[in-house]
């Protein structure tokens, strides 16, 4: 079923208060349930759009010959004045000084599914995130955007590593990591710090929706390994990450 929600949309305040943190200090933290009120998203909206990380197929790409990661893949431009245009699907490529365990590769992925694609709030999402952007440029911009929803598991025979090349950067301009939900795992605190590995913010994002955006040239970022909370069980962590490149840059 496709949710018609024309007003979910992220309130202007926030974006303008989200991009002065970013333009200050190269990051930005919220938490869910404020950005939840700020996007007028609701809770059957959410559920129906973190239903998708279900999904999600095993990442056959891995270097470490972990099968802890579970992902999609697709690529859009976003362009002056609102337009989001899904591009022709491709396999997704990171030189190997940006990625050092599984850069220097064509991986190819699902892309994301359709539904996830027209849901409302995926919209609603992308178009805030650029609205942030274009604040912290000071213009509008064209953007391209690439999409990786993740979800990471741990088990008795594995840990789970949401970021298995360790502290990095990711070759943007700009990062978002977004949380879907945390289930049945402790561990997977992000630390956000300079290239000279000051720590400038270590949270946990616990609660859907809970976000940290960052400015990719000024912040490195990394994500602590995850276990599951009982033995014989699986957890997993869920997470959208979203990176933006200036068009031209």
């Amino acid at each position: 079923m496709s949710l018609v929600c024309a007003d979910i949309e992220l309130a202007a305040p926030a974006v303008q208060s989200i991009s002065d943190d970013i333009k200050k200090q190269g990051w930005a933290y919220r938490d869910g349930d404020g950005l939840a009120r700020h996007f007028n998203l609701d809770a059957e909206s959410w559920a129906e759009f973190a239903g998708y990380w279900d999904g999600l197929v095993l990442d056959e790409y891995m270097a470490d010959r972990g099968t802890y990661r579970y992902r999609r893949y697709s690529e859009f431009d976003f362009r002056d004045g609102g337009s989001l245009h899904k591009l022709p699907h491709a396999p997704y490529e990171q030189a190997r000084y940006i990625n050092t365990l599984n850069g220097g590769v064509a991986r190819h992925f699902l892309p994301l599914e359709q539904g996830m694609v027209e849901h409302p709030f995926f919209n609603a999402l992308l178009s805030g995130m650029a609205r942030i952007f274009d604040a912290a440029e000071g213009t509008t911009c064209d953007w391209n955007i690439r999409l990786h929803p993740y979800r990471i598991v741990s088990n008795d025979e594995e840990q789970g590593k949401p970021t298995p090349e360790g502290r990095h950067r990711d070759g943007v301009d700009y990062i978002v990591m977004l949380l879907i939900r945390r289930v049945g795992i402790t561990g997977g605190t992000t630390r956000v710090s300079t290239p000279l590995n000051k720590t400038l913010c270590e949270v946990t994002l616990a609660n859907g929706l809970d976000m940290i955006l960052g400015d990719d040239h000024q912040i490195m970022h990394e994500v602590s390994p995850i276990n599951s909370l009982e033995i014989g069980r699986q957890g997993h962590r869920d997470a959208l990450v979203i990176a933006f490149t200036r068009k031209g840059s």
